[in-house]
């Protein structure tokens, strides 16, 4: 027998799911462009998406420690902001209504929200 059928039964064995088709995981990118309300989303991976921002507490405990320090007291408001950005409220106007000089603290925050996002759906 080949060695990488045997491999592969082996691994099917184990788990079964390895070799069954997945949907294609999802990048923290690929959530900010869905979640962006200019987004026009043809294939439906926005709807998950959107499932779990709606449910802060499930994706919240995916941000690791090391974001958070950096981060500061915005990430107690990462749901709101992910909620003002979905609104369509630009990064300056945050910056106004929350403090900061510049934008580059919800800009990054953004980031980490959606990175906990993609974590979260990846994770199932």
């Amino acid at each position: 027998m080949n060695r990488d059928t045997a491999v592969a039964r082996w691994y099917r064995r184990i788990d079964p799911r390895c070799f069954a088709d997945q949907s294609p995981t999802y990048t923290g990118d690929e959530v900010r462009r869905l979640i962006d309300p200019s987004s026009d989303d043809p294939t439906g991976r926005a709807m998950p998406v959107l499932s779990v921002a709606t449910a802060t507490n499930d994706w919240l405990p995916m941000i690791r420690d090391r974001y958070r320090q950096g981060l500061g007291a915005i990430v107690d408001r990462l749901p709101t902001v992910l909620a003002l950005y979905r609104q369509g409220v630009s990064l300056d106007e945050m910056r106004d209504r929350f403090g900061g000089w510049s934008t580059w603290r919800y800009e990054r925050a953004l980031d980490v929200a959606c990175d906990g996002i993609a974590r979260r759906l990846n994770r199932g």
